[in-house]
């Protein structure tokens, strides 16, 4: 009976495992932007990185909309003879990052950008870091309408009015800001892949960056699975993790002393030197 039972459990994990070679794991890419001011991002497999546009930023794009994608540029920069201030509080960093989004909404013309946007509201806003560089972050929903002529995005649809999602981070490198911008249709938004992807944003080390949407593979899946099966550790991590237990204190009865009739102990004092 139990021989039954393992053959039985062998081939289930055999079949679930095999499901890998129906859905593949899902992968990334890195784009590593090569120019005075490198950078690196990882973004899903099948997204494309556009060329440089005349402000030096480089949006990576899923479907030609425009509607969706991230965009990535070096917003202010001294080296560049930009006069981009002093760094501020994190309140007055996100106060003005809202300022500026906002303008930037505001002011979005079919001339200049083949779009129009309003509606704008901030939903959501943080401080954090990237890289680890300080970094603000907020959260908007906005309405857009296309002018559909922009050359970038091909696929983008004239005159229908679309309800999005998306954020707009500041990165300062001392008083240097990169902006890194996301931007969704309200329905396609995905929170945690907008997460995965910003968190992954460096300018140090930007060959360095990770697939960090790596899954295990169908084969990989099934050598864990036996593995664990068998109560073998399947683990990569060589880490150890040391939790400190606290030592108990032992509690000395508290002593009372009788300082008005002290104890005198006459000693020998041969007992300590050589007499």
């Amino acid at each position: 009976m139990t021989s039954k039972i393992m053959k039985l459990i062998f081939f289930s994990i055999i079949a679930f495992s095999m499901i890998g070679l129906i859905f593949p794991s899902g992968f990334s890419e890195i784009y590593v932007h090569e120019s005075g001011y490198p950078f690196s991002i990882s973004h899903p497999s099948g997204w494309e990185a556009l060329d440089e546009n005349e402000w030096g930023g480089v949006s990576i794009d899923p479907d030609k909309t425009g509607r969706n994608g991230f965009y990535i540029a070096l917003y202010c920069s001294e080296s560049r003879g930009d006069d981009c201030g002093e760094a501020g509080a994190d309140y007055q960093e996100i106060d003005f990052l809202k300022e500026d989004d906002k303008w930037y909404c505001d002011n979005a013309t079919f001339a200049e950008d083949h779009l129009k946007c309003f509606n704008y509201e901030v939903i959501d806003e943080y401080a954090h870091q990237l890289d680890g560089y300080r970094a603000f972050t907020i959260v908007v929903n906005y309405s857009l309408l296309q002018d559909g002529e922009d050359p970038y995005y091909p696929d983008g649809t004239a005159g229908v009015k679309f309800d999005g999602i998306g954020t707009t981070t500041h990165v300062l490198v001392g008083n240097d800001i990169w902006v890194i911008a996301s931007a969704s249709d309200a329905d396609k938004f995905d929170q945690l892949e907008t997460e995965k992807i910003l968190s992954s944003f460096v300018i140090n080390n930007v060959y360095a960056n990770e697939d960090i949407f790596y899954e295990p593979t169908w084969i990989e899946n099934l050598i864990n699975a036996i593995m664990s099966l068998f109560s073998w550790n399947t683990s990569t991590d060589n880490s150890s993790v040391v939790i400190e237990t606290p030592m108990e204190e032992t509690s000395m009865p508290e002593q009372n002393y009788d300082w008005d009739n002290p104890i005198i102990i006459e000693m020998d004092p041969c007992s300590l030197y050589e007499c």
